[in-house]
């Protein structure tokens, strides 16, 4: 993991470390590094940080779920993210006593008791309650938000490299399952018995932690950190140093030595996660090369994509 530079150098050393990274840095690259940085309108002005954190159920290998947690990260909002894996019946059975409907992504904001289905509704939402006030949504929804033929194609592809990782539920110990956050978690609070997650959406390392975290079917709060968030002073004050993805379990079951798990490194974290949740960590994946990797150097891929976008302005 490169430590102290920009995100966008960390998405180009993604091409270098592996190929794990390779296809996730690939893959976030076609949406434009959506996800990487806090709006400048945001940025500006104090944030308004709902009192309660927000409720998303979602599927990291979803193009619609994806596109709200880049939001979440454009926002600068914190969230509870309940993986709703293929196969998996905890948070699904919840999504559909609350809703009415087996569909993700599905927002439950208990600030504003709004619950929603669907990408684009979710966004329209988002931006218009949380956008700093007096701020144009117009003019500050980016344009790979909007609904569109290229969002839509730029949201396959966000899928497309990764295999789908993410999509299927993974059998775990049920008997030292974290418990579900609540929407009034503190930050500071001391006594934590929940998995934190610090990250931005567009950072291909936090991909590769939030892959196995759905597969496990593993509730957590998810703590953005764009480029420009008014918490990254705060968090690197706390842990010393500007790097994730960054890991924090506080489940009680699983402490060592009364002391909560903290961990850098996503290669470290995933593993982590398998051999203390996975039924049988004997089975735990070594990533093989995707579809990517295996038909085309990462030159050539990165030159479709580059060209897609050049395509896209010529058009638009």
């Amino acid at each position: 993991m490169v430590v102290g530079v920009d995100p966008e150098l960390k998405v180009i050393w993604g091409f270098l470390k592996s190929w794990r990274a390779t296809t996730s840095a690939l893959v976030c690259i076609s949406r434009g590094l959506n996800g990487v940085a806090v709006l400048p309108s945001v940025q500006l002005a104090p944030p308004r940080t709902p009192k309660r954190l927000l409720k998303v159920y979602e599927l990291e290998g979803c193009p619609e779920s994806r596109k709200v947690r880049e939001s979440m990260t454009i926002l600068d909002l914190d969230f509870i993210a309940l993986p709703c894996p293929t196969g998996g019946n905890r948070f699904r059975q919840q999504m559909k006593e609350i809703g009415g409907k087996d569909q993700v992504p599905f927002l439950v904001d208990e600030n504003t008791n709004t619950k929603l289905y669907g990408a684009d509704e979710i966004v329209k939402y988002l931006f218009s309650t949380y956008l700093p006030e007096g701020a144009s949504i117009a003019d500050n929804v980016p344009q790979l938000m909007s609904p569109g033929l290229f969002t839509s194609f730029s949201l396959f592809l966000s899928t497309f490299g990764r295999k789908a990782r993410g999509l299927t539920k993974k059998a775990i110990q049920e008997d030292i399952r974290p418990p579900e956050p609540t929407s009034d978690c503190d930050e500071t609070k001391k006594e934590k018995d929940w998995i934190e997650l610090y990250g931005y959406e567009a950072s291909p390392y936090t991909r590769l932690v939030r892959e196995v975290l759905a597969e496990l079917e593993l509730p957590h709060i998810q703590r953005t950190l764009g480029k420009g968030s008014h918490k990254r002073s705060e968090y690197q004050a706390r842990v010393g140093k500007m790097q994730v993805p960054y890991l924090e379990d506080h489940n009680p079951k699983t402490r060592t030595n009364g002391n909560p798990v903290k961990m850098f490194d996503s290669t470290e974290i995933a593993t982590y996660l398998q051999l203390k949740y996975l039924q049988d960590p004997s089975r735990i994946e070594s990533e093989k090369p995707g579809f990517l990797a295996r038909t085309f150097p990462p030159n050539v891929t990165f030159g479709l994509i580059i060209g897609f976008f050049l395509l896209r302005f010529f058009l638009v």
